[in-house]
């Protein structure tokens, strides 16, 4: 992850909580379990490739926006999306656009494209 919209620390802590998910029971940590618990090295890769295959696509998706977002800065072509000052429709579109946009990215920005629950 790059610095870009600071979402680095959000995904490592999302990366940890689904491993420790899924890598607790198979190294043979989990509570009053009475089976003894397979902690052969099969069972750890498989573990382990559960949580790879779980958060790969959410990091790889936010990897993508960050690199948009540098190649903006990159090149310093922002381009104008509104006049200036705005026109009528323009006003009237990001009236109604902007209370719905800014949850929302606020949402993808805190929580990533996959939010892992404890």
């Amino acid at each position: 992850m790059s610095p870009m919209f600071g979402v680095g620390i959000n995904y490592a802590v999302q990366d940890a909580v689904a491993a420790a998910r899924v890598l607790v029971p198979a190294l043979g940590g989990g509570a009053g379990k009475a089976a003894v618990p397979d902690t052969s090295d099969d069972a750890v890769d498989r573990a382990c490739a559960a949580v790879q295959a779980r958060r790969e696509r959410p990091t790889a998706l936010m990897q993508r926006i960050q690199r948009a977002g540098h190649r903006v800065i990159a090149t310093g072509r922002v381009g104008r999306l509104v006049d200036n000052p705005p026109t009528r429709m323009q006003r009237a579109v990001l009236r109604t656009a902007l209370p719905v946009l800014k949850p929302l990215l606020a949402r993808l920005v805190g929580y990533g494209f996959r939010p892992e629950r404890l």
